[in-house]
Order: structure tokens, then C-alpha cells, then sequence
């Protein structure tokens, strides 16, 4: 009876033992990453904006810039409707694409330059509109300055007739809110190979 029990207990334990080799733990699941597409539409996104997610964890969106605009937001549709998001939350899966909206632009610049002989302005064509809120996107600043190339010295700026303080790079940039709520003008004067230069009043109009 020894011998036999000692029989049976040697067959359970090798069988145990294979079917521990048999059946081994189930493996872990990977968490599998998913990309990330931006659209943005002229922006540059910062260095080291997240390209891919997992669903481990939550995900903020980066802060994109476009000179001149400002952001508006990321949009989950091309047409920018609906609820601007700023993340990916933890537990989504699938590729995820993302739309930048751009408000503004934020600023109008105006450049001054030289050519024919004469004064040129670029950046003035069509009404030029200051919002002080920057409702309906409007710009809320204007910057005028001078091609470097254009040659001129002496540069002086004066708005609505009063002489208006330019930067040290020689530019001058109006806030809207320092505005009153009208019609301005900016003009130009310097001089060049011994003449003297004046622009045009260059109109602008300040809104709420």
C-alpha cells in the first residue's frame, strides 16, 4: 500500500508540473500608441509637441504660434466647429487629428521703403482696422518701420499732425487701446542721398 501511494503522489506532481510548463501566464497587454496630426494651417507648433498618445494617460495639446495671429484654439473638425479642446483625455484610442484656429491677425505692419525715386508703402492697401477688444478678429496693434535696404536716415513719425515716439530699431507701434475710438493717420519723413522725404498721411481707424 506504501509503494502504491508513493506511485500515485510521484504521477500527480509530474502532472502538475507539466501542466505548469503547458500553461503559461497570460501575457501582459502592450498598451499600443496612437498618432497624433496637426493641421496648422501657416503655425508652427513648439518643439517637442506630442506626435503620439497611449491611453495611459491624458495628453495637453501644445500651443501653436503663426506671426501676426493669434490662437483660436484646436478643433477636432476641419471646418472649426463645435468646442475647442486642449487634450486628449486618458483611456482614448485611435489617431487623433487636430485643427488650429488663428485669430487676427493680431498686428498690421506697414513697411516703409525707397524705389523710383520715391517713397513706397506696403501693408497699407485697403482699410486698415484697429479693434481695441479684437472682436471679429480684428488686429488690436499697427507697427510701422522702415526697410532696412530703403536708406533712410533722420526717420521721424508723426501721428494725427503730433510727432510720436519710434522705437530703437526706428519703428513705431500704435496700440489700439491708447487710441481714440476714430479715424488716424500716420505719416513718414527722413532723408536720403541729401533730400528730404515725406509720405502721405497713411489712414487707419480705430474700433472698439
Amino acid at each position: 500500500m506504501m509503494k502504491r501511494n508513493l506511485f500515485l503522489g510521484a504521477v500527480i506532481v509530474v502532472a502538475a508540473v507539466l501542466g505548469f510548463i503547458g500553461c503559461p501566464s497570460p501575457t501582459p497587454s502592450v498598451n499600443p500608441g496612437y498618432t497624433i496630426t496637426y493641421h496648422l494651417d501657416g503655425g508652427t507648433n513648439p518643439t517637442g509637441a506630442p506626435v503620439s498618445y497611449t491611453t495611459a494617460s491624458a495628453v495637453t495639446l501644445p500651443i501653436p504660434t503663426k506671426t501676426g495671429f493669434g490662437f483660436g484654439g484646436w478643433y477636432t473638425n476641419s471646418s472649426l466647429s463645435g468646442t475647442a479642446v486642449t487634450q486628449i483625455a486618458a483611456g482614448s484610442t485611435g489617431a487623433k487629428e487636430f485643427w488650429a484656429k488663428w485669430e487676427g491677425p493680431t498686428s498690421l505692419n506697414v513697411t516703409i521703403g525707397f524705389g523710383y525715386g520715391q517713397i513706397t508703402v506696403n501693408g497699407a492697401s485697403g482699410s486698415l482696422v484697429l479693434s481695441k477688444t479684437g472682436t471679429q478678429g480684428r488686429p488690436t496693434s499697427i507697427t510701422f518701420s522702415v526697410d532696412a535696404e530703403a536708406g533712410y536716415s533722420a526717420v521721424k513719425w508723426y501721428v494725427d499732425g503730433s510727432t510720436a515716439a519710434a522705437g530703437t530699431d526706428g519703428s513705431l507701434t500704435l496700440q489700439a487701446s491708447g487710441l481714440a475710438t476714430q479715424g488716424h493717420s500716420v505719416t513718414f519723413t527722413g532723408w536720403k542721398g541729401g533730400m528730404f522725404y515725406s509720405s502721405e498721411p497713411i489712414p487707419f481707424t480705430v474700433l472698439d
